[in-house]
Order: structure tokens, then sequence, then C-alpha cells
């Protein structure tokens, strides 16, 4: 009885670190995944606010002539 309480304790400990490189194995994909989405965020805004600037200089062209 002794030898099967020991065995559990062994086979409980196995158990818990494949949840635990489960986890951080989701834990990496998310953050992988969070990355790509500020990255296309960010070129989003930078397309934006190029395509803003270049409008408002075609406008002060325009206006000078």
């Amino acid at each position: 009885r002794l030898k099967f309480k020991r065995l559990w304790h062994i086979l409980k400990e196995d158990s818990q670190r494949l949840v635990h490189s489960r986890e951080e194995r989701m834990i990496r994909q998310w953050l992988q995944r969070w990355q790509y989405v500020q990255t296309v965020a960010l070129i989003m805004f930078i397309t934006l606010y190029v395509q803003r600037v270049d409008t408002i200089e075609a406008r002060s062209l325009l206006l000078r002539k």
C-alpha cells in the first residue's frame, strides 16, 4: 500500500508537469499572436498616417497655386 502511494505521488507530479507545459505552450502561442496583432495594427496606423500626410500636403500645394 505504501508503494502505491509513492507511485501515485510520482504520477501526480508528472501529470502536473504536463499541465504546466501545456499552459506554457498556450501562453507562448497567445503572446506570438498578440505580437503579430500589434505589428499589424502599427503598420496600419503608419500607413493611414502617411496617407493623411500625403493628402494634407497635396491640398496645401493646390491652395498655393
